[in-house]
């Protein structure tokens, strides 16, 4: 698999589901950590007192194909949604 890679490109682990609790109600209003996510931010947001809501964001959340079936991880779609929020 080949990673997305720039100086505004940051990929994480969360083996404590911190950032997972952090973003659940974004996701689709989760009722628990998110996983199996990807979030995408315009440039500039920032993370200092809570997490900032994705300007986007897809999944591989079984639970979720029924209601967000259109938020589906798709890595062509996905990258091109980075490439328009990067230039905005």
């Amino acid at each position: 698999m080949q990673l997305i890679e720039g100086a505004g490109i940051h990929h994480y682990w969360d083996g404590d589901q911190r950032v997972g609790a952090a973003v659940q109600h974004f996701v689709a209003g989760l009722e628990a950590p998110a996983w199996d996510f990807w979030m995408i931010y315009r440039p500039g947001a920032s993370w200092q007192n809570q997490a900032p809501e994705p300007d986007w964001w897809e999944h591989q959340l079984g639970a979720l194909n029924r209601d967000f079936a259109g938020r589906r991880l798709d890595a062509e779609r996905f990258a091109r949604k980075a490439q328009e929020l990067a230039a905005d």
